[in-house]
């Protein structure tokens, strides 16, 4: 296949497993992909060693944007999918979390990545002679301090950060580089021309990674989490209860840690809201109390899933 493109190898349509990832191979989600395998595969009865996953008949599926992984783990062409959830230095990532709303998948896990960007060309490349900088605009906004030292440079969005630089390496043109990860520049031989260019070195991205609702209900009945993950979404009737109110009633009242709160515009309804609650709790009682309290005090009420995180150090 064309290395740039989100296709897989027809080759390998036998698979026992297939993980759908936004991005080309070597993509920040694609990494997410392998360390959820790896940590969470033996518990989930999956192959655990990544490095070995095309012995193991594992296929990670590279795909064009969020809902096409939402559309092939709905469709049972992949098991699992791995959607970003949000960075540490720009926040959500809004699309995925409304695109998971429209789809019977649940989170079955989530992967805190290290996003370390690298300035990638051709070998020789002159810094001066660069005119274009291709990466995904997310990674462009991750380093806008660094850009700003290369005035003479114009940003430009490109679909994937690791597409871009299968882009730089197809086009053969040293005034074009990419801003992508190190696992793109081992797979497209692409010299690293700028180190760790992130504005904020603590940088990293959490990706959630989806399942059917039963595979994802099965997991969890089968190894409920020592610290569990609640990830929900709520609807309120602004005229019974407000916001602030119900976080009391429900959150506060039973002493849940709240890791992040997304608003999501409903779009039918002028000036209102669903809610996507992220709690840490301590147990599986804890989280059965809560999710009655939400459900019971909520206009609706969904589920996104009960997990564990995977945090890469």
């Amino acid at each position: 296949m064309n290395a740039s493109g989100a296709t897989s190898d027809p080759s390998k349509t036998t698979a026992e497993l297939s993980i759908a990832f936004q991005g080309a191979p070597g993509a920040y989600s694609h990494v997410a992909a392998r360390m959820f395998l790896a940590k969470k595969g033996k518990e989930l009865g999956l192959p655990t060693d990544p490095k070995s996953a095309e012995e193991l008949s594992v296929v990670f599926e590279s795909c064009k944007s969020f809902q096409e992984v939402y559309d092939k783990v709905r469709d049972g062409e992949c098991k699992f999918g791995v959607i970003p959830l949000a960075n540490s230095s720009i926040g959500a990532i809004t699309p995925a979390w409304e695109l998971i709303l429209q789809y019977q998948v649940s989170f079955i896990a989530d992967v805190y990545v290290p996003v370390h960007h690298q300035l990638l060309g051709l070998p020789g490349t002159n810094p001066k002679d660069i005119k274009v900088v291709l990466s995904h605009p997310v990674a462009l906004k991750q380093c806008i301090r660094f850009l700003n030292q290369m005035p003479w440079a114009q940003s430009t969005g490109f679909w994937d950060t690791s597409g871009a630089a299968f882009h730089v390496k197809e086009q053969n043109d040293p005034s074009i580089v990419a801003i992508a990860g190190e696992a793109s520049a081992a797979l497209t031989g692409l010299t690293i021309l700028a180190r760790d260019i992130e504005d904020f070195k603590h940088n990293e991205t959490r990706f959630g990674i989806i399942a059917p609702v039963n595979v994802a209900m099965d997991a969890v009945s089968k190894n409920f989490p020592t610290r569990p993950r609640l990830s929900c979404c709520v609807e309120l009737d602004p005229e019974t209860i407000e916001f602030s109110t119900f976080v009391a009633s429900t959150i506060g009242r039973h002493n849940a840690k709240v890791l992040s709160i997304v608003p999501l515009m409903i779009p039918e309804r002028s000036w209102q809201y669903r809610y996507v609650f992220e709690l840490e709790l301590g147990s599986n009682q804890q989280t059965q109390n809560i999710w009655t309290a939400i459900r019971d005090n909520a206009t609706k009420a969904r589920i996104l899933g009960v997990y564990s995180s995977i945090r890469i150090t």
